[in-house]
């Protein structure tokens, strides 16, 4: 009998041997997420502590381009390119200083490199869309300018202020919308990346212009990219010829 209670006590003895094991073992694994857990915490507040240096190193350093304009910008020698400078005083001698006769009583004025939200708006339908959609409707807007828009000067005869309504824009296409432009400072890849990236612009202005009703005059440089006096004669005659058609097909 007492061999018998021996054995029982032994395998009792066994079975809390077993459930201790168990337990060490779960605490064990406790410790181990309690451990984890508090590797992830610190790796996250180690995370802010540095997000937190990087705002503040970025607002000194905001703070310092501010207060040391000239060390990051200056003065351009010319606000517009040759080509552009010659196309603007070519444009504005048969539109505004001698106009055409194809303008008829019209007091035009030529604005260079006008940004596309200074003369169209976004619609309040818009405006309603989802901020995903509105974000893309404002890249594909907000960054882009027209080279010459072209307007009409109206007077208010009673308060005698002048307001410009747009009346036709025009764009000066170089060689980079040509897909045939050979740039060795470029790679093939990126030609071809810089090309499909113009004609996308092109193509998006194209429809704007349209969606909005101000018609759009491309005028391609030749081939030397540059524009020469002789071509005075045929930007007029190209303007006025293109307008005319728009007209019509108005």
């Amino acid at each position: 009998m007492f061999g018998r209670k021996s054995k029982e006590i032994a395998k009792l003895l066994n079975q809390i041997s077993e459930q201790q094991k168990k337990i060490q073992s779960l605490e064990s694994v406790l410790q181990k997420k309690a451990n984890a857990s508090e590797w992830y915490h610190s790796k996250a507040e180690e995370k802010k502590a540095l997000q937190r240096r990087h705002n503040l190193e970025l607002l000194q350093n905001k703070n310092n381009i501010d207060q040391n304009l000239s060390t990051y910008y200056q003065k351009k020698s010319h606000c517009m390119s040759s080509n552009e400078s010659c196309f603007f005083y070519y444009l504005q001698s048969f539109t505004e200083l001698h106009p055409d006769a194809f303008f008829g009583n019209k007091k035009l004025k030529v604005f260079p490199q006008v940004s596309l939200h200074s003369f169209i708006n976004i619609t309040d339908t818009a405006k309603g869309t989802d901020a995903e959609i509105y974000s893309y409707i404002l890249s594909n807007f907000l960054s882009k300018n027209v080279d010459y828009l072209i307007c009409e000067d109206v007077r208010d005869p009673v308060t005698k202020h002048h307001s410009y309504v747009p009346y036709f824009a025009v764009e000066l296409d170089g060689n980079s919308h040509k897909k045939s432009v050979n740039d060795a400072a470029l790679s093939p890849e990126r030609r071809a990346d810089a090309f499909a990236r113009t004609q996308r612009s092109d193509a998006f202005k194209d429809a704007l212009y349209k969606a909005v009703g101000i018609p759009l005059i491309r005028y391609q440089l030749s081939n030397d990219n540059k524009i020469h006096q002789s071509d005075e004669n045929g930007i007029r005659k190209l303007t006025i010829n293109k307008l005319s058609g728009l007209c019509k097909a108005s």
